[in-house]
């Protein structure tokens, strides 16, 4: 019995010391996760390197994997790639403003993918806590069990490209020095047992239409660019073949807008040679389907061609 009584008090001793702990993890502002990711944002205006480029790409985990070095040796000018996982363009508005700065970009390249809601508020895919209120809370326990569970065991995600997450989200770690905001990629190629899968049983991504809202949100700021004399791009980074449908109804509502504004759009999607290859894109068994080291190279080659047409006609019409 004495040892009972010594292992129950030592057990309230743990947890007492867990709680203060938390407690005072919370006072840090640890548990803030969503407020971390807006002040992130906030920091990208602050770069030097934004600050004096002349081509901004703007996107998510699609578009910061381009090669830089290629892309500068191909364009010959300062670049800076405005991206964060899972963000939406929505999220960069605020940012995006040069009404009121002194230096401007040439060209702003918008990837395609990045034109969904706000994932700010996107609670379905919040996997922590946003406050220790709700570190303690049932329900807020178990949507964090369930969204887990659900992406480790059906999707897999979590595993394959996401564990950083929750030391990111829990030790919050320093922040990295962004110098122009790319990123080299390290997934890995679909191999001989993923194209198994795409082969017997996977089910395509659907082909939707961009939510109207999300791209009057866009037309909007396309059309306040070109008031102020920067060009726009759109261009939607390619998926492998088998992993969706076709983008029919997609791209249909992306090529209405671009022409309603009167902007490129280049969707690399139609390029046969980008989407066949599955040494270009990440194995993976969720819907977010990122390139490779050699995909992204090769996906950079092929815009970087079109990004230096719009230089060179940009140049002969200031001349």
């Amino acid at each position: 019995m004495k040892h009972f009584f010594r292992f129950c008090t030592e057990i309230l001793i743990g947890l007492l010391c867990i709680c203060t702990l938390l407690l005072a993890l919370e006072q840090l502002g640890w548990f803030g996760y969503p407020n971390r990711q807006r002040e992130i944002f906030q920091d990208f205006e602050k770069n030097v390197h934004f600050k004096n480029a002349e081509v901004v790409f703007v996107g998510n985990s699609q578009t910061y994997l381009l090669n830089d070095s290629l892309l500068e040796s191909a364009v010959g000018t300062n670049l800076f790639m405005l991206a964060r996982s899972n963000a939406s363009f929505i999220d960069f508005t605020s940012i995006l403003d040069w009404t009121d700065k002194e230096s401007s970009p040439k060209i702003v390249v918008l990837e395609t993918h990045s034109f969904k809601s706000s994932s700010m508020n996107d609670e379905d895919r919040m996997k922590f806590p946003k406050s220790f209120k709700n570190f303690l809370s049932l329900e807020s326990e178990w949507n964090q069990f369930k969204y887990f569970a659900r992406d480790v065991f059906q999707y897999h995600s979590v595993l394959e490209s996401g564990p950083g997450w929750i030391a990111e989200a829990i030790l919050r770690p320093k922040e990295v020095e962004w110098g122009n905001g790319f990123r080299r990629s390290n997934y890995q190629p679909i191999d001989k047992a993923f194209m198994e899968n795409y082969e017997r049983n996977w089910t395509p991504y659907p082909d939707d239409p961009v939510e109207s809202d999300v791209l009057d949100e866009v037309k909007r700021f396309v059309l306040e660019c070109k008031e102020s004399g920067i060009e726009v791009m759109l261009y939607e980074s390619p998926w492998y073949q088998k992993h969706c449908m076709p983008q029919i109804n997609r791209r249909s509502s992306i090529e209405k807008m671009a022409a309603q504004c009167q902007v490129l759009f280049v969707d690399l999607n139609q390029e046969e040679s980008l989407v066949r290859d599955p040494c270009f894109f990440e194995a993976t068994k969720i819907d977010n389907q990122h390139l490779t080291q050699e995909g992204a190279d090769t996906v950079t080659v092929v815009l970087a061609s079109e990004i230096k047409a719009m230089l060179d006609l940009i140049g002969e019409v200031a001349h």
